[in-house]
């Protein structure tokens, strides 16, 4: 199964004993997922290899700086391909100039390779952010802590709102409990997201001597 908004949705409102919407909306589960997706990042990426269409462009004479594709925050390798459609390998000079957070990032080749192989196509290899649209969503894996990370949330976000956790503790006689307990609660949850991250992490690839 996918792990998309509606999907994340569903196990964070179990979570949180709260699948009729008594206290958190949709909107508000679902603002809760994205952050929680969005924490991932910098320790967590997805991997994107170099035959992922999306992530390539065509060399032209002249042209020394490349847009790096919007979905990479970090570039590892470029592959070349000729026009001729044959594998080339690595490209040894290379480096990234601009900026990942503003979407200015950009590769300068080598003079001699752009203007020996105009026509050519180069292929990014790199990693990019998760998120809750395909191909980008989380495995199964990072399930856990995101649930953990957006109920934590939840809790904290109650505890300075009063109105919505009268709201919480009247939805059901069995969460009617004190602000002390509900401290206990977003404690063990806060616990529960430091275990479930110390069990993920991403294997960066090195980048190639050049």
């Amino acid at each position: 199964m996918a792990n998309d908004a509606a999907t994340l949705r569903g196990y964070v409102e179990s979570a949180l004993q709260d699948t009729s919407n008594a206290t958190w909306s949709d909107a508000d589960i679902d603002s809760l997922v994205v952050r929680a997706v969005a924490s991932l990042y910098p320790r967590v990426v997805k991997w994107i290899p170099a035959d992922d269409s999306g992530v390539d462009d065509l060399l032209v004479a002249g042209t020394y700086f490349y847009s790096v594709p919007s979905p990479l925050v970090n570039v590892s390798r470029l592959q070349l391909v000729s026009s001729d459609g044959e594998e080339r390998g690595d490209l040894a000079a290379w480096r990234v100039t601009g900026s990942f957070m503003d979407d200015t990032a950009k590769v300068q080749i080598d003079p001699s390779i752009v203007d020996g192989n105009d026509g050519a196509t180069i292929r990014f290899e790199g990693f990019a952010r998760y998120t809750l649209t395909s191909p980008y969503q989380i495995p199964d894996d990072y399930v856990a802590y995101v649930v953990a990370h957006a109920k934590a949330a939840a809790y904290s976000w109650m505890l300075s709102q009063r109105a919505r956790f009268k709201q919480w503790a009247n939805s059901d006689q069995t969460l009617n409990i004190s602000v002390n307990e509900l401290l206990g609660l977003q404690s063990q949850a806060d616990r529960e997201v430091e275990m479930h991250k110390s069990r993920i992490f991403t294997w960066r690839k090195p980048l190639r001597a050049r």
